[in-house]
């Protein structure tokens, strides 16, 4: 039985009108679920590679400093600024970096990680206007929610919705045509009108909710993987040496191609199961049981209650990932032992069905071209042996994973494919 019908803790998520995530309203209409599938489809955010590669190479020049001044930086914090630099060009057109109004990212970026408590924990409680949860319903209708979190800090002190009209201004005057995210959905209103709902208002929330809902997911991944690699040796030389092979045989250009890090089998293994160790969402995806009710893993569940299940339990079961489950081991996803479908239908690292992370593209994209580049550029090793801090209010955050990083000798050419 598929459950489809989400419960209520997805309503204080949901801003006035639906948006693509993670909101609780599912019968959007034909047209804007159209709308956004194209808009994220993974053909769409190739066209922004270009802009991809760039910020790659300027994480490639912060990480050189790192080791001329031999500086031991958190790896979760240097990536969610490169991930968030890259989100917020790839959405908004812009660089935010060069946009004076929007300095201090990094003190923005830690307060709204300190409003995620408040907003997971007050989804769980039973009363939809328990106190908790009437705040965060202002926080969402009230002309102030803007002071309360988009302009968390006074050092991002601008509403991201003013940077919409000055990017559509800009797309009619034909000064930037750099396919982005906001060009396409500024394209649909043009040619639909505002009766297909991509308003100036729904575009917004979409920008916000991508910004937002795809920052730490793809962190997380991008810190995950490292982190495994780093601890273990044999992996991590024989994932380098997979890298090192694809240009050594072939012509790729630098940052490597998607298309191209797609056919490096071991990389694909090593990003999949580090997504299944540390899922980005460490919270039971609830939804309610149907009318008549449900019997589920032998169990009668009355209609009415809710249910759910966590990718972080889930994702760790020996029935299907075998004995060594809570075990690194990239081999199983090559091997598969004839488990490999099942294992694949069990993955929720991106949820499932109608409701599965709309922004897949996206975080898969930017993981799979910066892995390969950091491992042919750099070695990275973890700065000692304390553990990392592992938080989660809805996302699951990888803290405290402080490395070294090192220049290699060995320096790819750029070049085309």
């Amino acid at each position: 039985m598929v459950l489809t019908r989400q419960t209520s803790f997805y309503d204080a998520w949901k801003l006035p009108h639906p948006i693509g995530y993670p909101g609780h309203v599912v019968s959007r209409n034909e047209l804007q679920k159209h709308i956004v599938k194209n808009v994220y489809s993974m053909g769409s955010i190739l066209d922004l590679e270009p802009i991809i590669n760039v910020h790659i190479q300027d994480l490639t020049s912060r990480i050189g400093n790192y080791t001329l001044y031999q500086t031991e930086p958190d790896l979760w914090c240097s990536l969610k600024m490169h991930v968030f630099a890259v989100l917020g060009e790839m959405l908004y057109g812009y660089r935010f970096n060069a946009v004076p109004q929007l300095g201090g990212l990094e003190t923005y970026l830690s307060a709204i990680e300190g409003l995620l408590p408040l907003a997971a924990n007050g989804t769980l409680l039973a009363s939809p206007r328990n106190p908790v949860g009437i705040f965060f319903e202002y926080c969402q209708s009230s002309s102030k929610f803007r002071h309360l979190t988009i302009s968390a800090t006074q050092g991002f002190g601008i509403d991201l919705r003013r940077m919409i009209p000055k990017r559509c201004q800009d797309l009619l005057l034909g000064v930037d045509m750099t396919p982005d995210i906001i060009a396409k959905f500024c394209g649909i209103s043009a040619i639909v009108g505002g009766g297909s709902g991509c308003t100036p208002g729904y575009v917004h929330k979409e920008l916000l909710a991508a910004l937002f809902g795809g920052t730490d997911p793809t962190t997380l991944t991008l810190t995950s993987t490292l982190y495994h690699l780093m601890r273990n040796p044999d992996t991590y030389k024989r994932l380098t040496d997979e890298v090192d092979a694809a240009y050594a045989g072939r012509s790729l250009q630098t940052p490597i191609s998607y298309n191209a890090a797609c056919t490096l089998p071991y990389l694909k293994a090593c990003i999949q199961e580090a997504m299944r160790l540390h899922p980005a969402v460490g919270y039971h995806l609830p939804r309610v049981v149907p009318p008549g009710g449900a019997t589920i893993a032998g169990v009668y569940i009355p209609e009415g209650y809710h249910i759910g299940i966590n990718p972080a339990v889930v994702q760790y079961d020996k029935d299907v990932f075998g004995a060594d489950a809570d075990m690194f081991n990239p081999d199983r996803w090559l091997n598969g032992n004839g488990n490999l479908e099942r294992m694949e239908k069990v993955m929720l690292a991106f949820g499932a069905g109608d409701t599965a992370c709309i922004g897949k593209s996206v975080a898969t994209c930017l993981v799979y071209k910066l892995i390969p580049h950091l491992l042919r550029n750099f070695e990275i090793r973890l700065a000692g042996d304390k553990e990392p801090v592992k938080k989660t209010f809805w996302f699951t955050l990888l803290r405290d994973v402080d490395v070294v990083f090192k220049k290699r000798d060995a320096k790819p050419k750029a070049c085309r494919e």
